[in-house]
């Protein structure tokens, strides 16, 4: 069991680990590290470019195209072997190069620094590597430290620690060496820091508890790798399609075969034709068609910031039907901003077309002086807008002077004519700053910020803008309950006030901070995202549910959840806590009503995915701290802000580079767009190779030679329908993609619909290929001329049937011509690369091939404009009468 070190006092804690407040000697720094080893993490490797590479070859599409490679091989059927194998080795090239880019661009935004820290070890403080801690050093922690490990603080002067990458609090952590309660939740384990979190402001001492692996960052990090990583929905609908697919193939390779057998065919005949029949039914441009579709869109996600590291995840995004975000630094912007100033006559913050106006401009310059003196942060490199300059400073100034900037009060203009001339600093005792100002040859004041309920306790006035009135109980009353009103909707808030100070006098104390004049509450919070609010509307009317997930308090978290547009009743709100007292069935029920999880650690946010997932949906889950990782890397799709902590990164399917929520919707809508994308082309492809199955089988049970050969089944299907296969990853979307409701998981890759067009599609053909085929058989008993006719006819059909393809929700007149240049200019390809197999010496040797004259090609070209008037007919009553879902 482990032991409870924020329940001990400092020196029950130093006795519990054998050491003091001189650290450890030498001799016992060996025998831990012997004992506990270093303290690091084990860290994932980054796959190797190879194993990249092998994993291109993992998709049953492909197993089916080196099983028909191995076919033709196997029957010296070179030309077809090598068409085959360069499929592959175009999907695979495709899929390598995009994935690697992806894994490389990733690595790029680590920040490859050696980890140092400041020990206290034999009496002597010392800079170690932080991997050679043990538990029982003695830490020491500055402004900017990042905790090298979880220990108990032994002494601290005003620390902060922001511990959002672990807990998801926003607001940094004010600490404390006292002991506290056992049974508190770590949020709130105010005498404990913790390895990977941040020092925001204040020094400390800190005895080490735990290290790498048992730390709580190493707790987590365990869980992810326990985790398991759960199939996308496409890979799951391709898997389940391939199997169809190939079954397909070999039911009817063998039924042909029988068939044939039983019209009394020769055995070697029928096995040689069967193979034709299984080349011809394997779409073999699909596994191309299908990567370059997902490469391009991992190249659009990109483009608006959302790096997608797995080509397989960027549809995904398009089937998400619920989306788990946390709230800070997604829908929020991540940093406090001074957003409220109430004064006894009102907020003296009045927004209106991003112009600040003053109720009472005396109250306001008041108000303001005293933020920006008795305040500490500066700003560097003050060019450019404000929103690129760099302010240093602690969380809770910071944000006055950014307030102060924007509403036209400059900190040094101030500081030049009213000089500091002494300083009683804030501290956790005192709850207040102060400082001296000498604002004119005659006068000097005192400026006080602190905790507002102090600052009323001594305060003896109050200002309204035009004089100093005497604070009385209606007045207190007010404040207070102004200061209330605030800290229910999640808001910090700091007391504002001021005193007159005698001529001459250089230094202030703590006794003289009474009977002072109070002006205002300054309340601070992280402000939403100016798209935050339309963007969670957008997903609502995508048929999206969007959840906040957060480890905030369960006020903060409901008061950005109001303003946002969610539910906030006693039944839209679960904490982490009340997710305990569930079980698994409890939670899958309760799931849908809930809005809002706050407080909610690294295994609540687990169950959240599974229960949700248990519902049948498909789960996106944001975050940026390691707390995260482990229920991103357990969703549909998981995302990580290009903000947050390395392991979150790593495991993450997307990284948002600009940690904005909107992207998450561009992203989910281009996603939207690949599904489309993917299923135009499988019915396509897929139509093709169903006329060619069936234009075989026919003239086989007709007792017809083949109409074409193996080859010339192969070059339609790589060559002809290869370009505009591919082109169709390039059609830029229909303009009502997010106004349909996100696809169920159950949903199949190829629904009813479409396959009753490929049926239809693939007999209509049929019935005009083979009537030719016949017909001309017949007149000439030329059979490579037969056959180059039903070649070229087959061709020509399946670019004119692109256009049918295009849209499976809109006919072709409500299509534009023009706005798919890839499209049109891959058809005229098409048709030179047949012309090409028609009359170029070398390919009618390869091809069994023989020129046509003008009036053949204008006739063939007739039967695609017919065949293709008719498809659309076809497919103007699936979309009238049936709607394609």
């Amino acid at each position: 069991m482990s032991i409870a070190f924020h329940n001990l006092t400092v020196e029950g804690a130093l006795e519990e680990l054998g050491t003091s407040i001189d650290g450890l000697k030498e001799k016992e720094i060996k025998a831990r590290l012997k004992q506990y080893g270093k303290n690091e993490l084990p860290r994932e490797k980054m796959l190797s470019r190879f194993s990249i590479f092998l994993s291109q070859f993992k998709s049953p599409l492909v197993y089916i195209l080196l099983f028909a490679a191995i076919i033709s091989g196997i029957l010296m059927e070179t030309i077809d072997m090598v068409i085959i194998l360069a499929a592959i080795f175009i999907n695979v090239i495709i899929g390598f190069a995009q994935e690697d880019k992806a894994n490389r661009s990733l690595e790029q935004l680590k920040t490859l620094v050696e980890r140092r820290s400041h020990v206290i070890r034999g009496g002597r403080e010392i800079e170690i590597k932080a991997e050679d801690l043990v538990p029982g050093d003695i830490v020491v922690l500055e402004e900017g430290s990042r905790v090298p490990a979880d220990g108990r603080i032994i002494k601290e002067n005003d620390l902060e620690v922001n511990e959002a990458s672990l807990t998801g609090e926003s607001l940094p952590i004010k600490k404390t060496s006292k002991k506290i309660d056992k049974n508190i939740v770590l949020a709130e384990r105010k005498n404990m820091v913790f390895m990977g979190t941040l020092v925001t402001g204040g020094r400390a001492y800190f005895v080490v508890t735990d290290i790498g692996i048992k730390s709580h960052f190493g707790e987590i990090a365990s869980l992810v790798r326990e985790t398991k990583e759960e199939k996308t929905p496409l890979q799951e609908r391709i898997g389940n399609f391939s199997k169809i697919l190939g079954a397909v193939i070999v039911f009817v390779t063998i039924i042909l075969f029988l068939v044939g057998i039983a019209l009394g065919r020769s055995p070697l005949e029928m096995f040689l034709t069967s193979i034709a029949v299984a080349v011809a039914s394997i779409p073999e441009g699909l596994p191309i068609s299908i990567t370059v579709i997902l490469a391009i869109g991992m190249q659009k996600m990109s483009r608006h910031k959302a790096l997608t590291r797995k080509m397989i995840a960027a549809e995904t995004l398009g089937s998400v039907s619920v989306i788990c975000t946390d709230k800070t630094g997604t829908l929020t912007i991540g940093e406090m901003r001074a957003v409220h100033l109430m004064s006894y006559c009102g907020d003296l913050f009045i927004q209106k077309n991003k112009q600040h106006k003053a109720i009472h401009k005396e109250l306001l310059d008041q108000a303001m002086k005293i933020s920006l003196l008795c305040n500490n942060a500066v700003a560097e490199n003050m060019k450019g807008e404000l929103k690129s300059w760099k302010i240093l400073g602690d969380s809770t100034e910071k944000p006055l002077l950014i307030k102060g900037y924007e509403i036209g009060y400059d900190k040094q203009t101030l500081e030049k004519k009213m000089p500091r001339l002494h300083e009683l600093t804030f501290n956790s005792e005192r709850k207040f700053m102060a400082t001296l100002n000498k604002t004119s040859k005659i006068k000097a004041e005192i400026f006080i910020k602190g905790a507002p309920e102090l600052l009323l306790e001594k305060s003896k006035y109050f200002f309204d803008g035009i004089k100093t009135l005497k604070l009385g109980s209606k007045e207190k009353a007010y404040f207070k309950k102004e200061i209330e009103k605030l800290t229910s909707n999640g808001l910090r808030v700091l007391g504002l006030a001021y005193k007159d100070a005698e001529n001459g006098r250089e230094k202030i104390e703590e006794k003289d901070i009474k009977d002072i004049v109070f002006v205002g509450i300054m309340g601070l919070k992280d402000p939403l995202r100016e798209t935050a609010k339309s963007t969670i509307q957008l997903t609502r009317d995508a048929g999206i549910r969007p959840v906040i997930v957060t480890g905030d308090h369960i006020l903060t978290a409901k008061a950005i959840g109001e303003e946002i547009g969610f539910r906030i009743g006693e039944e839209n709100v679960l904490e982490g806590k009340d997710i305990d007292e569930l079980s698994d069935a409890e939670l899958k029920e309760k799931i849908k009503d809930i809005d809002i999880f706050a407080r909610v650690l690294p295994k609540h946010k687990l169950r959240i995915i599974d229960a949700w997932q248990s519902r049948g949906e498909i789960v996106a889950m944001t975050g940026d701290g390691v707390n995260d990782a482990p229920a991103i890397k357990r969703a549909d799709i998981g995302i990580a802000l290009g903000s947050g902590s390395d392991v979150t990164k790593e495991t993450s399917d997307m990284v948002l580079l600009d940690d904005n929520f909107s992207t998450i919707i561009k992203a989910i809508e281009r996603g939207r767009i690949l599904f489309d994308n993917i299923r135009k082309v499988i019915v396509y492809l897929l139509s093709d190779s169903f006329t060619e199955v069936i234009l075989i089988a026919g003239a086989l049970i007709l007792g017809l030679p083949l109409p074409v050969t193996a080859a010339q089944i192969l070059w339609v299907n790589i060559i002809d329908d290869g370009l505009p296969g591919l082109s169709l990853a390039f059609d830029k979307g229909e303009k009502d993609v997010m106004e349909r409701k996100p696809r169920k998981r159950t949903t199949p890759i190829l629904n009813n619909e479409m396959k009753a067009i490929i049926f239809i599609m693939g007999i209509l053909t049929d019935l005009f290929l083979l009537g030719v085929f016949y017909f001309v058989w017949e007149l000439t008993k030329d059979l490579n001329y037969s056959r180059t006719i039903s070649f070229v006819g087959l061709g020509i059909d399946s670019l004119f049937i692109v256009y049918a393809a295009r849209s499976l929700h809109h006919s072709i007149w409500h299509t534009k011509f023009w706005n798919n240049q890839f499209l049109n200019l891959s058809v005229l390809a098409g048709v030179l690369m047949l012309f090409l197999v028609v009359y170029l010496p070398v390919l009618q040797t390869a091809f069994k091939t023989i020129g046509l004259g003008w009036r053949e090609w204008v006739f063939l070209l007739g039967i695609g404009m017919i065949n293709l008037v008719l498809i659309e007919f076809i497919k103007w009553f699936f979309i009238h009468r049936h709607k394609v879902d």
